[in-house]
């Protein structure tokens, strides 16, 4: 069986819960914010995350990188924790690079280790990474 999903984040604005699990959507994944601090945090998330969830969703996080190295990524990782601040997840916590300079400048190699880094510090913390 197939499920149909959606990935949110400020960019949707305030969302009717209840009118998009009655849509059909079975799951969200939210972004719980982006860069190196907790202060980047998606000023939607909380919200997002308690409507989902009221509105019986399950619900995954993700978070924008712009990490230049296996040390940035891992400070992001971490104020994601931060953000996440216990919140419970249904579905896993992704890490989201995409074509910001910072990782284009980087080679492959380098964007590998910023991913790894994410994954050994976000699974210390008891989270299940996306693949």
């Amino acid at each position: 069986m197939n499920a149909f999903g959606i990935d949110v984040s400020k960019h949707q604005g305030k969302i009717d819960w209840p009118q998009v699990a009655a849509s059909g959507v079975r799951f969200a994944i939210l972004r719980a914010g982006y860069g190196n601090t907790a202060a980047q945090a998606d000023p939607y998330f909380a919200a997002n995350y308690t409507g989902a969830k009221a509105a019986g969703l399950k619900v995954g996080a993700y978070w924008y990188s712009y990490a230049s190295g296996p040390d940035d990524a891992a400070r992001e990782a971490a104020a994601c924790l931060q953000v996440l601040a216990g919140r419970k997840l249904d579905q896993p916590l992704f890490f989201d690079q995409e074509y910001e300079p910072a990782i284009l400048a980087q080679t492959t190699e380098g964007r590998t280790g910023c991913v790894q880094s994410v994954i050994r510090t976000e699974q210390a913390s008891g989270e299940r990474t996306g693949p």
